[in-house]
């Protein structure tokens, strides 16, 4: 068996939300209605970008993170949806899709390496520009010898763009070393933030490492 991981320019609405924004969205479809999951701030201005498309059915929210449950699914919406290419070319989908910086990003898994170069030529030949970003056999379904199918990354809630930024300064710059070789406040400085702005993404990013990777150890 064979996976794959690619990202692919996205003007939906889903796209255009996370476009220039510190945004991202991870979304599950049910063939009826969205569910997305929202790592940065849903102001008004996103929630009625995404009535105008989609429609919203209900949500829920907390300072810079949130769930939306939209009436009605984007598939609908737009011809040329990743299912009918994974359909095409026999390979499966991986849930959740997710939208960064106007891009959709997803994994797909298929039984021959094949049937993955076809769907990246169906897309390609349609004028779609991907990339691939990760490739790779699965080898054994023992997840203890073997990488898993889903990536770490995939068990975490995606960090907001800030989030992502501070803790890669972080551990690049040594903070997580013993004894560390930096402090928040010379992070701060090198990101033109403050202190409390540092530790505050700090404290936020490591409780999500921590909420996807504690029940996996």
């Amino acid at each position: 068996m064979h996976t794959a991981s690619f990202s692919i320019n996205d003007s939906s609405a889903f796209g255009e939300v996370t476009s220039q924004t510190n945004r991202t969205i991870r979304l599950w479809c049910n063939e009826d209605r969205d569910l997305l999951h929202v790592a940065g701030p849903i102001d008004e201005e996103v929630l009625e970008h995404l009535r105008s498309t989609v429609g919203i059915q209900g949500q829920m929210s907390r300072q810079d993170e949130g769930i939306i449950v939209t009436e009605g699914c984007l598939r609908e919406r737009s011809s040329g949806y990743l299912e009918e290419y994974a359909q095409g070319s026999g390979c499966l989908l991986v849930a959740p899709l997710r939208y960064e910086r106007g891009e959709k990003r997803f994994q797909v898994v298929a039984l021959k390496s094949s049937q993955i170069s076809q769907f990246y030529h169906d897309l390609v030949d349609d004028g779609k520009r991907v990339t691939v970003d990760s490739k790779r056999e699965l080898e054994s379904v023992d997840l203890h010898r073997d990488e898993p199918l889903i990536a770490p990354s995939d068990m975490i809630s995606d960090f907001t763009c800030r989030q992502r930024e501070v803790l890669e300064t972080a551990h690049d710059d040594g903070y997580y070393e013993l004894p560390r070789k930096t402090t928040t406040a010379e992070i701060a400085k090198k990101l033109g933030i403050t202190r409390r702005t540092v530790e505050e993404h700090l404290r936020r990013g490591e409780k999500k490492v921590m909420d996807g990777f504690v029940g996996q150890i």
